[in-house]
């Protein structure tokens, strides 16, 4: 458990500010606050940080107390492709320009 808790934080701290920075790169969002080195605002790495491990915490828990199996085995294959997914809709989403007014 405290190994898993790690591994979400970092990945929340690192990779969601970054995927957000990829957003406010593309002009898709725009900050009026001071930004870090990775470019957000500070609250944004607590925002991911709170989203890693509320996510990944709750939804094995939830598995259990609920009787559900897992369909999908998380083998490490299946994290990556996932992330990659993840990570391609995310540099989408901020490369669609539209209407903001």
């Amino acid at each position: 458990m405290r190994r898993r808790v790690v591994w979400l934080t970092v990945l929340g701290a690192v990779v969601g500010p970054l995927m957000d920075r990829a957003h406010a790169w593309t002009g898709a969002i725009v900050y009026d606050t001071p930004v870090t080195w990775l470019g957000v605002p500070w609250w944004v790495t607590l925002v991911y940080v709170g989203a890693a491990l509320g996510i990944g915490l709750t939804h094995p828990a939830l598995d259990g107390v609920l009787r559900r199996a897992q369909k999908v085995e998380l083998t490490p294959r299946v994290l990556v492709g996932g992330s990659r997914r993840w990570r391609r809709c995310g540099w989408r989403a901020g490369c669609c320009r539209g209407r903001t007014r």
